[in-house]
């Protein structure tokens, strides 16, 4: 049990780490895209020379490449949601497991503190159930 809880620790923190490297791709993007925008907004506002060939195809350039950086942008925003929704899912899951594990090891607990007294509870017909992770005792009659 306790493997499965470690297991996934591990694997959260592999999805957070992920999030993290999305998140500064993401981040990045913006700024390149930014910068793009300001390069072509100051070679529009310096409009007033006429724009050769070369000008005009560089534009072309920086303006293929703007709309390449906004697509990977939008991409590695995807990519985060999904990333954040399999991250809260992760930890969910891990709360249960986690969860699980107290009650078997209280279960756990009780039956060895049973049997080193000498008689446990199923000998002496005591035992009824399980609830709420404790021994539930009938009493003797």
């Amino acid at each position: 049990m306790r493997l499965r809880a470690m297991a996934g620790l591990n694997s959260l923190e592999a999805v957070k780490r992920k999030n993290q490297a999305l998140q500064q791709q993401e981040d990045e993007a913006e700024d390149h895209a930014q910068g793009l925008q300001c390069g072509s907004w100051m070679a529009s506002a310096s409009g007033d020379r006429k724009l050769g060939n070369e000008d005009e195809e560089k534009m072309e350039i920086q303006e293929m490449k703007l709309k390449q950086t906004k697509d990977i942008a939008e991409e590695a925003d995807h990519k985060y949601e999904e990333v954040a929704r399999k991250l809260v899912i992760l930890e969910g899951e891990l709360e249960r497991v986690e969860e699980r594990a107290k009650v078997s090891e209280l279960k756990y607990g009780d039956l060895k503190l049973w049997r080193r007294k000498g008689a446990g509870p199923e000998a002496s017909g005591r035992c009824s159930l399980w609830k709420d992770g404790r021994l539930s005792l009938r009493p003797a009659s």
